[in-house]
């Protein structure tokens, strides 16, 4: 199986590899000319391709096969969560990415102890492509910017989007196989900080419609909450359940 390796598209027959890339395939992997790779541009298309040239900051590859493109499911699955501290964070984002979401909002509510900095969402990009490599995924992860839960809704158009927000002692059920209104565009649920949502943040979704589900009995740490969710989410979109 080959390695596979993020580069963004146009392609053309010849493509130059540049940057963290070029230095994993050249240094790490010792890549020789005639080698086979993967080359995947984060946006649903991937190709295969050969080592043309090994140079100590770009590799050359050519074209050896038809790109091919993975179609997008529906619908689209986002979390929008209170961001965890430090590592988890990393680990949490690593985790959705390989169980399929496609899309984080990092929320900001009343009880957030963390709200990580633009510089730090962009070193996380590093973390989606390595996931996305590893378990052989052609979409990145979008991450959104920092978003207050109040103006979470408004992000979203009105009856094409069915939100969820996490609740320890709430209905276990996610979806209504059948809505009335037809099958939604968009899932969000809404994992709130380990302080939990205010009486306000909880009547803010309660206004919006939002339905309380509970994965586990008990209470979750953020990335612990986040990843039972993304399993039960992408679970029952691969059934054809919403």
């Amino acid at each position: 199986m080959a390695d596979r390796f993020y580069v963004p598209t146009p392609w053309t027959e010849v493509i130059q590899i540049e940057g963290p890339e070029a230095h994993h395939l050249a240094h790490v992997l010792r890549a020789q000319p005639g080698e086979e790779v993967e080359l995947f541009d984060g946006r649903g298309t991937s190709v295969l391709a050969e080592v043309v040239e090994v140079r100590k900051r770009n590799v050359s590859v050519r074209c050896t096969g038809e790109p091919r493109r993975t179609s997008n499911e529906t619908p689209e699955l986002i979390l929008a969560v209170a961001c965890p501290k430090g590592d988890r964070l990393r680990w949490m984002i690593e985790k959705i990415t390989e169980l399929g979401i496609d899309r984080l909002i990092p929320l900001k509510t009343t009880r957030s102890v963390v709200e990580p900095s633009e510089h730090k969402f962009h070193k996380l990009e590093q973390t989606v492509v390595a996931a996305c490599k590893q378990c052989r995924r052609d979409t990145l992860l979008q991450i959104d910017d920092l978003c207050p839960l109040e103006t979470l809704r408004s992000h979203f158009p009105e009856g094409a989007t069915q939100l969820l927000w996490g609740e320890a002692d709430a209905d276990d059920a996610i979806a209504d196989k059948s809505p009335s209104s037809g099958p939604p565009r968009q899932i969000v649920a809404v994992i709130g900080p380990e302080g939990g949502l205010t009486p306000d943040e909880r009547n803010l979704l309660h206004c919006w419609e939002a339905k309380a589900i509970s994965f586990s009995p008990f209470v979750l740490r953020i990335e612990t909450a986040a990843v039972a969710c993304a399993s039960r989410l992408v679970g029952q979109r691969r059934r054809k359940e919403f």
